[in-house]
């Protein structure tokens, strides 16, 4: 991208700047963008894909302009689907970097309270099952001796 910009500063240099504004101004190709989600790991991501419509060239006549900025305009028509493709990436690693905090949270709430809690009620259950246990013998004890 910094030799795209020091590109299109040297073909600024050395054409007049009305002309460059104009010629610049237009876009080269008519590009449109096809967007759509994929599922990665079970996140929903964004999808991203160019497609160029119509015939690619120059936005402006080949006198008007000096080789400089031909050179310019093919520089940043080749750089603009990577810059894509950088949004997207930074855009999903985003959203899964989000979705790992959030499973984070979650297992640190599992593991800090729920099993805790969890193991604690069984804990509860087994005395009380012993202690029931316990008394259901003594009472057949009685009864025996009782006999």
């Amino acid at each position: 991208l910094s030799r795209v910009m020091k590109q299109f500063a040297v073909a600024r240099s050395v054409t007049a700047s009305y002309a460059a504004e104009s010629a610049f101004a237009m876009p080269a190709v008519a590009v449109r963008a096809e967007c759509g989600v994929e599922s990665v790991m079970g996140v929903e991501v964004p999808k991203v894909e160019l497609v160029k419509e119509g015939k690619g060239g120059l936005p402006y006549a080949f006198a008007e302009m000096t080789s400089e900025a031909d050179y310019s305009v093919e520089m940043i028509s080749a750089l603009l689907p990577d810059l894509v493709q950088l949004a997207q990436t930074e855009k999903r690693v985003r959203m899964l970097a989000e979705e790992i905090e959030r499973n984070k949270r979650r297992v640190n709430a599992l593991e800090y309270v729920m099993i805790p809690q969890l193991e604690e009620t069984i804990k509860y259950i087994k005395d009380k099952l012993s202690e029931n246990e316990r008394a259901a013998i003594v009472r057949m004890m009685k009864v025996k001796n009782k006999s």
